[in-house]
This record gives C-alpha cells, sequence and structure tokens, in this order.
C-alpha cells in the first residue's frame, strides 16, 4: 500500500534527523543519451520543472545520428543549468553511463542519472535532497516509480521509517522481498558515499547488463537508504528501448541474479541454497537454448557468465526442473 503518495514523506525517526537550513547543497543531474530525439525534450522539460533549483545538468550525447543534439543545444539555450556534452566516438551503453561521472562537479554533494526516455515529477530532486540532508548515514536514495499506468516498488517497511539499514535492504532485495532499484532513473546518490563503491569512477559494471540494480546492492552494503512513499518518476515502456527489450529478449535478469547472489552470498551464508536454486534455474535455461539452438541468447550468456556450468550441472539443471514440474503437476491435478 502506497501512503502518502503525494504529501511530504513522513519521519518515523524524528530524533535521527537533522534540520538544515541554506544554502543549498548542488545536485549534479546526468542524461546519458544515443538516438533519443522521440523522448529527449520531455526529459529535459521534467528537469527544468524541477522545485529545487541548484542543480546543474550535464547531457552526454553518444554519437547520436539523429536530431538529439540539434534538439538539446535548441532547449538549452540561454538556461545556464543545462550543458551538452557531444561525443564523436561511439561506446556501448554502459560505458556512456559511466561517462556521465566524468561531469560531476566538484562542488556536488548529489548526483542523479536520468534515462533519456524517463520524466522527473516536480518535486523529485527536492524531495530527495531534503531526505538525504536529514539522514547523513544515508548513501542512496530512492521511491516508488511509474512504469507506464502501473506503480512499482515493494518491500520497504513505512513503519520502520524513512531510512532503513542499507544491509537489511539489500538482503531483502537479493531475497526477492523487496524491489525499488529497477530504474537508475529512481535512484539518488550521496557523492561521498559513492566514491567508495568498488571500482569508482567506472560506477557502473560491464560484467552485469543491470547495472542500476547492481550499483545500488553495492551502495546498500556500504550505506542506509533513504526511502521516499511517493511516485517520483515515470519510466517509459517503449519497443525502442534499448535495456528493456534486451532483458526480454536474453533472459538477462537470470545472469543478473546469479552473478549478485555470488557476489553476497559470503557477507549472507542464507543465501547459499537460493544462490543454488538460481544456478539450476539457470543451467536448465541455457540447455533448453542449446537444444532450441538460440544462438544470440547463448552468444550473450556465454560472453557474460563468468562460472561456467559443467555439464553435470545442466543434467542435475534438468533433472530438478522436470522433478519439480511432476510434483507441482500431483499438487494441482494437472
Amino acid at each position: 500500500m502506497i501512503i502518502q503518495l503525494y504529501s511530504k514523506t513522513f519521519c518515523m525517526e524524528s530524533g535521527n534527523r537533522k534540520n538544515h537550513s541554506h544554502p543549498k547543497p548542488l545536485v549534479a543531474i546526468c542524461i546519458p543519451v544515443y538516438n533519443g530525439e522521440k523522448y529527449i525534450i520531455e526529459a529535459l522539460e521534467s528537469i527544468n520543472s524541477q522545485t529545487y533549483t541548484n542543480y546543474e545538468c550535464h547531457i552526454i550525447n553518444n554519437a547520436s545520428n539523429d536530431k538529439t543534439k540539434e534538439l538539446v543545444e535548441q532547449f538549452i539555450e540561454n538556461k545556464k543549468r543545462f550543458r551538452l556534452h557531444d561525443h564523436k566516438d561511439f561506446v556501448d551503453l554502459v560505458t556512456n553511463w559511466n561517462r556521465t561521472v566524468d561531469y560531476i562537479p566538484a562542488k556536488a554533494r548529489y548526483f542523479k542519472v536520468v534515462q533519456a526516455d524517463d520524466v522527473l515529477f516536480p518535486d523529485s530532486v527536492e524531495t530527495h535532497v531534503e531526505l538525504m540532508e536529514s539522514y547523513p548515514n544515508a548513501g542512496i536514495a530512492s521511491s516508488y516509480r511509474m512504469i507506464g499506468t502501473y506503480v512499482y516498488g515493494y518491500g520497504i517497511d513505512y513503519f520502520k521509517g524513512s531510512c532503513q539499514n542499507g544491509k537489511d535492504v539489500l538482503f531483502n532485495h537479493l531475497n526477492g522481498n523487496a524491489e525499488i532499484t529497477g530504474s537508475v532513473t529512481q535512484l539518488f546518490f550521496r557523492i561521498s558515499q559513492l566514491k567508495k563503491v568498488p571500482g569508482y569512477p567506472e560506477i557502473f559494471n560491464p560484467d552485469d547488463f543491470h547495472v542500476d540494480t547492481r550499483l545500488a546492492y553495492e551502495m546498500f552494503l556500504i550505506s542506509d537508504l533513504a526511502f521516499a512513499f511517493r511516485i517520483l518518476n515515470f519510466t517509459r515502456r517503449h519497443d525502442d528501448a534499448a535495456t528493456i527489450t534486451t532483458v526480454e529478449k536474453l533472459n538477462t535478469s537470470i545472469h543478473a541474479r546469479e552473478s549478485s547472489l555470488y557476489r553476497f552470498k559470503e557477507i549472507f551464508p542464507e543465501l547459499e541454497n537460493r544462490y543454488l536454486d538460481v544456478r539450476r534455474n539457470y543451467s536448465y535455461f541455457l540447455l533448453k537454448s542449446h537444444l532450441k539452438n538460440r544462438k544470440e541468447i547463448l552468444e550473450w550468456h556465454n560472453r557474460h557468465l563468468k562460472r561456467k556450468f559443467r555439464l553435470s550441472e545442466y543434467l542435475a539443471g534438468a533433472f530438478w526442473k522436470n522433478r519439480f514440474g511432476e510434483r507441482l503437476a500431483k499438487l494441482t491435478g494437472r
């Protein structure tokens, strides 16, 4: 249940909360874009309409060959808070996202990446700044979000307050009991904590297609979460969205689950069985892809999967899935 969706976020921890006055901290907002002419202006308009005004917005153009550059140049004319960085060399999506760190101003305290086809609601930045200023231990903030006409986000207990233990949030995500990291646009970072992420300034890991979620997990590990119990951004679903089409076409989510569980299961040993379950599912998925000769799927997973499956794992996965299917059929009477 979403509580006080469009009202000010309620604080259950008034004793831990600090009141801050001016000057307002600088926020770095970055938009990596490639061929975004269809939606980029809506994204920029949503940033220009923010109730919070102490920000710099940097648009990182990844050698677009449509009208992205021209449209952005027209929009940002006479707008001092907006800057266009036009790269002539095309790079992959993750590399362009990592470029955003290069444009964080030295004086900025907070950092946000907005996808070029997403939209921020007017009080998005202000709400997250207020939360982060109130909770110095929070290194990352998030909120509910809209995808099309649906509201997404679950697993954060309202009655535990607006600032929650990062490792607890991480465990709930890994265990499948929470989801508030599905889009980089809904995330908001404290730069001093962001610099502690392994690999900084390459904050987005090229080995994991779900780079925004993986970055959030790394932040949960080292800091707390500030959560706004409100909808603060809109994620657009459309056929041209590279992330959505790739996820659905190649089933990159199963790789992300295996990778994340392997990364953190030593910290949370109770996740070992869940990791083994994911490995079985993963091996069975790849076995089916082999049998159906789905070359594109196999090429992607072979390129990204670090812990290759042994023949025994393929056989165990097939056996486990078939036995599970038989039991499920008996229980349901099918």
